[in-house]
Order: C-alpha cells, then sequence, then structure tokens
C-alpha cells in the first residue's frame, strides 16, 4: 500500500491543479518509498504506515501549496496592455484626392508676404522636411508644383511671381532629397484663387503653393501615417467659409 494516493492529496489542496499534483505524487514518492505491510493485522506494523502517512503528509503539503500558489500567481496576471498608437505631434498636412493626383496644400506658415517669393524657413521648415520624407518614401511620382498670387497687381507681375513662389518651394524640395527631375514647377498668377481676394484673409489663403503628387491615390501617401498627421484641405478651407474668415468662390473646391 502507498503512503500518499489520489485521495489523500485532495482532501489536503483540493485546489491543487493536475500537474501540481503530478508533482506532489513524485515528491512524496521520493520522500516515502512504498511501504509494504505483511502482516495487516500487526498493529506494530499499522502504527509505522500512520506515522508515515502523517510525516509524508506534514513535508510535502506545504511543497504543494508552494507550487500552486505560483501557479495561481501566474495565472492571475493581467493581460498585456493593448498597444495604444502614438499620437501625431508634427505638423498637419492639408491633403485631397484631385482627378489629377494627390493634392498638398502648404499651411498660412508657408504663404507668402505681398509682392514675396520667400518663405520664413524656420516656421516653414517642418511642413517641408515632412512633405519631402512623404515624396522620397511614399511614391515615385511626378509633382507638379504650383504658385498662387492675390489678385493684387498687373497680371504679368502676379505671373512671374507666383512662378517664383513654385521654383521657392521647388529649391526646398530639391535640398531636403527631393530628385529635381520629379519637380515640375509653374505659375498661375490669380487665376485660380482658394478664396475671394474681398478679404485680407482670403488674400492671404490665395498667396500659396500648391503640391499636385500626380496620378497617386491618396491612401499611398497615408498608408502606415498616423491618422491625425493629416487633415482634407478643401475642409479647412470649408471651415474658415463657415466661421465667416474668408469668403468664398465658384472655383474653390477642388
Amino acid at each position: 500500500m502507498r503512503l500518499c494516493n489520489i485521495a489523500d492529496r485532495r482532501r489536503a489542496a483540493p485546489h491543487i491543479g493536475v500537474r501540481e499534483q503530478y508533482i506532489c505524487l513524485q515528491v512524496m514518492a521520493s520522500i516515502a518509498p512504498p511501504v509494504h505491510i505483511n502482516d495487516l493485522q500487526s498493529s506494530f506494523a499499522m502504527s509505522i504506515q500512520f506515522r508515515a502517512k502523517a510525516l509524508v503528509r506534514s513535508i510535502a503539503l506545504p511543497v504543494c501549496l508552494a507550487v500552486a500558489a505560483a501557479s495561481l500567481v501566474a495565472c492571475s496576471s493581467p493581460a498585456p496592455a493593448p498597444v495604444v498608437p502614438a499620437v501625431w505631434r508634427g505638423p498637419v498636412l492639408a491633403i485631397d484626392q484631385t482627378e489629377r493626383g494627390v493634392q498638398i496644400v502648404l499651411p498660412s506658415s508657408v504663404l507668402f508676404d505681398v509682392g514675396q517669393a520667400s518663405f520664413n524657413l524656420k516656421e516653414a521648415g517642418p511642413y517641408l522636411d515632412r512633405v519631402a520624407k512623404l515624396l522620397t518614401s511614399k511614391t515615385d511620382k511626378r509633382v507638379a508644383v504650383e504658385g498662387h498670387t492675390d489678385a493684387d497687381g498687373a497680371p504679368n507681375l502676379n505671373e512671374q511671381l507666383s512662378l517664383a513662389r513654385a521654383r521657392a518651394v521647388s529649391a526646398a524640395l530639391v535640398s531636403r532629397g527631393v530628385p529635381e527631375a520629379r519637380l515640375q514647377s509653374a505659375g498661375f498668377s490669380f487665376n485660380r484663387p482658394l478664396a475671394s481676394n474681398s478679404t485680407e484673409d482670403g488674400k492671404r489663403l490665395n498667396r500659396r503653393v500648391e503640391l499636385i503628387v500626380l496620378d497617386e491615390q491618396i491612401a499611398n501617401l497615408t498608408q502606415g501615417e498616423p491618422a491625425n498627421a493629416f487633415e482634407s484641405a478643401w475642409g479647412r478651407l470649408k471651415g474658415l467659409i463657415d466661421q465667416g474668415l474668408v469668403k468664398p468662390v465658384a472655383s474653390a473646391a477642388p
């Protein structure tokens, strides 16, 4: 007869699992090997059997409980926290899908003062860096860089000025690694306004440079990018119009 059987183990620690019970068996077997009693009528033999069982229980039970406790701690450990996408803290680009490709409208920090074809690189730099990274890592398509002016001044001067603005942005992108052969600069004077030139805010918006990534899809440029790294260019303009900050023109929609 063995000194420790399954019934004994379950009475000692009913919450211990099958694996822990198996470990207990091995521990008990190594501590107290089987005792064969030839004379079951012998009170001396029965005394030995009783004392052996008591000894095994007193030694093995703490071991079993320690194993079970370790198992319960492991099972009760909290599940790994879900991965939360990092919040984008860089410049937000205004983009839209058009028939020609993906339109990128540079924000007010890159817009130009009256009669100027240069911009503040400290303010515009992060946006130009962002655009250059997208153009070099997400697409190899050609890019139309298009300059625009407000309605003040002579048409021929505005045409020259709008082209100079487009070339200024192209030069900034080339200095950031965009191949010059992919860039095509053009000036459209005041012929393609975003907003009415009747207000100063509208004129400021019209002094701009737009980039069209030709024959490209917006899904390709934004794939793998943080969701809050982009906004709709047309949606932003509509918001300004709804707030009464600028007045609309018929050609403002993409």
